[in-house]
């Protein structure tokens, strides 16, 4: 999904700074964008008028426009298309390695229904599979087998 979109997504739940908007990129998405990719969306948003640009104090904040959700209804009428495109790359990883993924299909069901896979905890769970790439880059495979048993013994017990 591109950065412009997923942007403009944000600011239809609620209005946004630019500042706002990368940290929750940075927190609710595991996404590391800064101002020099963000500002310049948000102005192009702004001259093609899909959000509109209000003051409080020295801080812009974006609000979309009817535009702006015509915009979006457009891509989210894609939405059906996107999620076959990406359940298909899964089932050709699926046969190529023989690696199922119970938990990236039910991921992939529940967004297509709108929902979010992880509820509240989504941005725990996008941190902990951030901290574990880098836990696994670093070559710490047995202390990673050790915490996921541990973790996997304490979830079984919810």
């Amino acid at each position: 999904m591109n950065l412009k979109i997923i942007t403009l997504k944000l600011i239809e739940k609620e209005e946004k700074s630019g500042y706002d908007i990368i940290k929750s990129l940075s927190q609710d998405f595991g996404m590391k964008a800064g101002a020099g990719s963000i500002y310049p969306i948000l102005d192009s948003l702004h001259k093609e008028e899909f959000a509109t640009v209000s003051k409080e104090g020295r801080r812009k904040i974006y609000k979309i426009t009817a535009k702006g959700l015509e915009h979006l209804k457009g891509f989210d009428e894609k939405k059906e298309e996107i999620f076959e495109q990406i359940s298909g790359g899964v089932k050709l990883a699926h046969k190529l390695y023989g690696v199922e993924d119970e938990g990236l299909d039910f991921a992939l069901q529940q967004m297509k229904g709108d929902k979010c896979p992880f509820g509240s905890a989504t941005s725990d769970v996008i941190k902990f599979r951030i901290a574990l790439f880098k836990a696994f880059n670093k070559g710490e495979t047995k202390r990673i087998k050790e915490v996921l048993e541990k973790t996997t013994k304490e979830l079984n017990k919810i």
